[in-house]
């Protein structure tokens, strides 16, 4: 009977293993990967995204050597070169002693849109940029905030993704905070909008 369970256990975590391995060495597509912090959780996915009510945080990225590389940016952290643009692998991104939820999506593209996609995210690499702290569309691409990086990405490979930014109108704190009443965004979930993004896993914490 032990021998029998031991063999159950084998075989379970032998198909796990490969289910995991067959979906990463997916290597022809875009990637998305969505997270949630505990802290963040009630005043950006609950108030700001559409339809995610979990996802405060979002990177853009793609499979390299069977392995996420992962781009996003972050009000925090900074690299080398003291921009916001981090790149990272998978368990960095979800590295945080805070963090509730974590989603990855995926969209099938052309060899050769993938050159693209990493030549666009290697130029965006190369520039300072700082965290958009004021949420403005209209800065420069060199001062962004996550969802407005990942739109900016996508916009750039035209792979005629069209989609309107929503105008929220802000309440008394939110409009004090932003000094405006009403704001134009990219939502953290915006990608969910264009109905090509297939979730490939979830997952709480």
């Amino acid at each position: 009977m032990k021998k029998l369970l031991l063999l159950i256990v084998i075989i379970f975590i032998s198909i796990s293993s490969f289910s995991q391995e067959k979906q990463i060495i997916d290597e022809d597509c875009i990637y998305i990967f969505t997270r949630s912090t505990m802290s963040k959780r009630g005043f950006i996915a609950e108030d700001f995204n559409i339809n995610d009510t979990l996802s405060t945080h979002v990177g853009i990225g793609f499979v390299e050597n069977k392995k996420y590389v992962i781009y996003n940016i972050d009000n925090i952290k900074k690299n080398e070169n003291q921009s916001s643009l981090i790149k990272e692998d998978y368990n960095s991104f979800v590295r945080l002693d805070d963090i509730y939820y974590s989603s990855i999506w995926k969209y099938k593209i052309t060899k050769s849109n993938k050159i693209r996609l990493i030549e666009i995210l290697k130029s965006f690499e190369r520039e300072n940029i700082t965290f958009d702290k004021e949420f403005k569309l209209t800065n420069s691409n060199s001062n962004l905030y996550c969802s407005e990086f990942v739109f900016l990405v996508l916009t750039q490979l035209n792979l005629t993704i069209k989609y309107e930014p929503p105008k929220k109108k802000l309440n008394s704190f939110y409009s004090s905070l932003l000094k405006r009443n009403t704001l134009e965004y990219i939502p953290v979930d915006f990608f969910l909008e264009l109905h090509c993004f297939k979730l490939v896993e979830n997952k709480f914490y």
